[in-house]
């Protein structure tokens, strides 16, 4: 028993506000904040290129098809990486570690492992996007409206991706604990939704502020609020990720799970809030 209580002593706790306690600050960390400036130092530089190429085509250069495809290759060299970072600042995050480290792993050498550590996120994105793209489609809603089918997204997202998690399977899209969690604690989706709705207004604020003055005639200003705008969106990306790294983590360790046989009366054990425990390895 003594053996038993050190050990969960030794594992990683849930801070008394998990959706406040080291989420602002955590882009600051030092070993988060390199990785932050990184990522908007590259995008930055992306779609200077990206303008660049878009200036090769409008003249019709005969240079433009080469930098549409260096520009291709540039996307998906900037992409892949800036999701592998994502997606360990969620795992590391969702297993209480605040001191490993985010960056991939590998080099430009570990492409294909990157593409294969990101295919739970792609398929839930993809899965939380699809009910919002059958909308539009079906009643032929105008654009604008894509402004909601995100936000669907939004809150698509991490379910399905915590639910493949819980379920350790990709295909594993309904996840019996997770969705029934919604009506046993609903403070704690609660309090999520909020502050990730914040980071979705900061980080569409900061696309729009990308778009608008991307179009614009270069200018000292217009360049500044286009980098301000790459910086916001990393922020709140890197904030959104953080956010639900800690509700897988409190999930984890906190939520109830369903009513399970007790194998020595054969009948039902009620689990309480302490030793209740979903596994999210």
């Amino acid at each position: 028993d003594k053996e038993i209580e050190e050990k969960l002593k030794e594992e990683p706790q849930v801070p008394d506000r998990p959706f406040l306690s080291g989420i602002i600050s955590y882009p600051f960390y030092p070993r988060v904040l390199p990785l932050v400036v990184g990522m908007a130092l590259t995008w930055t530089m992306l779609l200077a290129f990206g303008r660049f190429v878009w200036s090769m085509v409008s003249s019709a250069s005969l240079i433009a098809p080469f930098a549409v495809a260096a520009a291709a290759i540039f996307l998906l060299l900037v992409t892949f990486p800036t999701l592998v970072t994502y997606q360990r600042m969620f795992e590391t995050t969702s297993q209480g570690d605040d001191d490993s480290d985010c960056r991939p792993e590998g080099g430009l050498f570990a492409f294909i492992d990157w593409i294969g550590d990101v295919i739970p996120m792609l398929v839930a994105f993809f899965v939380a996007c699809a009910p919002g793209m059958i909308v539009m489609k079906a009643l032929h809603l105008r654009p604008e409206y894509y402004v909601g089918m995100a936000f669907l997204t939004l809150i698509l997202f991490p379910i399905v991706l915590i639910s493949m998690l819980e379920s350790a399977s990709v295909a594993g899209i309904y996840s019996k604990p997770v969705w029934s969690s919604f009506g046993k604690v609903p403070g704690t989706w609660f309090k999520f939704f909020s502050l990730s709705t914040l980071c979705f207004a900061g980080g569409l604020g900061s696309l729009l502020a990308i778009v608008h003055f991307g179009m614009l005639e270069p200018t000292p200003l217009h360049n500044t609020a286009v980098v301000a705008g790459v910086f916001g969106l990393v922020f709140c990306l890197t904030l959104y990720f953080r956010l639900m790294g800690r509700l897988a983590f409190v999930m984890s360790q906190k939520i109830l799970v369903e009513d399970e046989p007790d194998p020595d009366e054969g009948g039902t054990h009620e689990q309480t809030e302490d030793d209740a425990e979903i596994s999210l390895v």
